[in-house]
C-alpha cells in the first residue's frame, strides 16, 4: 500500500489528504498484477495477508466505519467483504462499503471503543488448505474461528463443517507447540534483545525475534485454552526469561516499602500455561516491587526479594495474623497475583475506614490442581502509625479507626502512616471463576 497526496473540496475550502493505493506484485515475474485506488475516508488498512496463489485479505480497522475483512481474488476482484461487529454495534442495516458480496460476522466479544472495534488482540490469521480447498482463517483470542472459503467466497458455517474446524484446531495446537519450542531455542537471544529494548527503546530487534515474540503470547494462550501437555517440558525451561516493563505497574496498598509492582507480561502468561498443563512453577517472580518514593519511572528503586524459595508451602502455612508485609515478602518473595475490591469485593470488601488487599501465592497439587494461598491485608485509610506506646499493632488499627471516625487525636502517634497487617491466611483450590479472573487480568501483549 502506498499513499498519494491529493486535495478535496468541502464547503468551499480545499483540504490536503493522503489517498491510499493498493497493488499486488508477483515477486517471481516482477509484474504488478493489479492496482486500485482506496478511499481516504474509510480505508484504514491495518494488515495485509497475501497467499502464494494470489489471494489477498486486507483487514480494515474501521475507526470511522466498521471493522471488516476484504477478500480480493488473484485477478483483483472484490470477492467478499466480511463486516465484523459486536453486541453494541451489529451493523445489521449498514450497507457494504466495497462492491461484491458481503456478510456479517457477529460476536459479543468484539469491543466497541472510540478508537474502533477491538477484536484482533492475540488473534492468529493465516491461509489454510484442506481437502483440496483453500481457506482464510482467523482464530480469535476467545478461541472462536472466522473462516472464509476462498473457492465459494463465503464465510463457513461453524455448525456444518465439524471436520474442517477440527483440522484447523489441530493445526493451531501444532503451531503453538512449535512456537513454544522455538522460543526456548532462542531464549538467550530474546533475553538480550528485551533487556536492550528496556534500556533503549530505539534499539533495533531482528525481524525474526520480533515476530517470534509476538507469536509466543498467542501460542501460550492456545496452550492454556487447549491444555497442550506436550509443551510442558519447554514451558519449564522458559521460566527464567523476563520482560519486566517499568511503564506497566499496579499500585499496592500495604505501602510501608511497597509503592507499586511492575508486571512481567511473559511470565504471567507462562505461569498460567504451566498450571494449565500440570507443570509446577519454580517460583520466579511475576512482579517486582518498587520502593515507596518519588522516583521517576525511568529510574525505579526495585526491592530485591527472594525467588524460587525452597519449602515455600511450609513457610506460607506458618504465617500468622498480625505480621507485616515486610516480614512476609522478604522471606517468601512477591506474590503471583494481587487482588483488591476492583477484582473481588467479597474477599476485599469496600470500607470507609480500611483498605483491603489480597496477595495470592500459587501452587500446584497433582490431585487438586492449581491452588493459592490468599494473604489478606488490612490497612487504615487515615490512621497514623503507633510509635509507642501502650497498644499492640492489632489494637492500634482498631483504635485508630475509632479515632479517625471521631476526628480525635491519638496520644500514641507521631504523625506517620499506620502499618498494614496480615488479617487472614487461606488456602483455596482454583475454580473456573478464579481461572477466569486470572485469565481476564492477563495484559494484552504490546510487542
Amino acid at each position: 500500500m502506498t499513499f498519494q497526496r491529493a486535495e478535496i473540496e468541502q464547503l468551499g475550502r480545499k483540504f490536503p489528504v493522503e489517498v491510499p493505493w493498493f497493488s499486488l506484485k508477483d515477486l517471481v515475474t516482477e509484474q504488478v498484477v493489479w492496482t486500485r485506488q482506496g478511499n481516504w475516508r474509510i480505508d484504514d488498512a491495518h494488515e495485509f495477508f497475501v497467499a502464494d496463489d494470489g489471494w489477498s485479505i486486507i483487514r480494515f480497522h474501521g475507526t470511522h466505519t466498521y471493522s471488516r475483512l476484504l477478500a480480493i481474488s488473484p485477478e483483483g476482484r472484490d470477492a467478499l467483504t466480511v463486516g465484523v461487529g459486536g453486541f453494541v454495534r451489529p451493523y445489521v442495516t449498514e450497507p457494504p462499503i466495497q462492491g461484491g458480496k458481503w456478510e456479517l460476522w457477529i460476536d459479543d466479544h468484539v469491543r466497541h471503543t472510540t478508537a474502533g472495534d477491538m477484536w484482533t488482540q492475540n488473534a492468529r490469521f493465516r491461509y489454510f488448505s484442506w481437502s483440496g480447498k483453500a481457506y482464510f482463517v482467523c482464530r480469535t483470542e476467545w478461541a472462536r474461528y472466522l473462516v472464509i472459503d476462498l473457492h465459494e467466497e463465503v464465510v463457513v458455517d461453524e455448525s456444518g463443517e465439524e471436520a474442517l474446524f477440527e483440522a484447523i484446531k489441530a493445526e493451531d495446537e501444532k503451531w503453538a507447540l512449535q512456537i513454544v519450542q522455538e522460543t526456548r531455542n532462542y531464549q538467550g537471544e530474546l533475553q538480550a534483545a528485551l533487556s536492550a529494548r528496556r534500556d533503549d527503546e530505539t534499539c533495533e530487534v531482528s525481524r525474526h525475534l520480533a515476530e517470534l515474540w509476538r507469536n509466543v503470547f498467542t501460542a501460550l494462550l492456545i496452550v492454556r485454552q487447549y491444555k497442550i501437555a506436550a509443551t510442558g517440558k519447554f514451558l519449564a525451561e522458559l521460566q527464567s526469561l523476563s520482560c519486566f516493563e517499568f511503564g506497566r505497574f499496579i499500585k499496592v496498598t500495604p505501602r510501608e516499602k511497597f509503592g507499586s509492582a511492575f508486571i512481567d507480561l511473559f511470565r504471567r502468561c507462562l505461569h498460567l500455561a504451566m498450571l494449565r498443563v500440570g507443570v509446577r512453577p519454580k517460583g520466579y517472580a511475576l512482579m517486582i516491587f518498587n520502593e515507596v518514593g518519588d522516583w521517576p519511572m525511568s529510574e525505579p528503586h526495585l526491592l530485591h526479594l527472594p525467588e524460587c524459595v525452597e519449602n515455600r508451602e511450609a513457610l506460607l502455612a506458618a504465617l500468622t495474623p498480625g505480621m507485616t508485609p515486610d516480614e512476609v515478602a522478604f522471606e517468601i518473595g512477591a506474590p503471583e497475583y494481587i487482588r483488591d475490591n476492583w477484582h473481588d469485593e467479597v474477599t476485599c470488601p469496600r470500607s470507609d475506614d480500611f483498605d483491603f488487599e489480597c496477595w495470592d501465592y500459587d501452587g500446584l497439587d497433582q490431585d487438586q490442581g492449581a491452588f493459592s494461598w490468599a494473604l489478606l491485608w488490612r490497612k487504615p485509610k487515615k490512621a497514623l502509625a503507633d510509635q509507642g506506646g501502650n497498644h499492640s499493632a492489632s489494637d492500634s488499627i482498631v483504635e485508630h479507626a475509632e479515632i479517625n471516625s471521631g476526628e480525635k487525636e491519638c496520644p500514641h502517634c507521631d504523625g506517620k502512616e499506620a502499618p498494614a497487617e496480615l488479617v487472614s491466611i487461606n488456602r483455596f483450590v482454583w475454580d473456573e471463576a478464579y481461572w477466569m479472573l486470572r485469565e481476564e487480568d492477563v495484559p494484552i501483549s504490546v510487542a
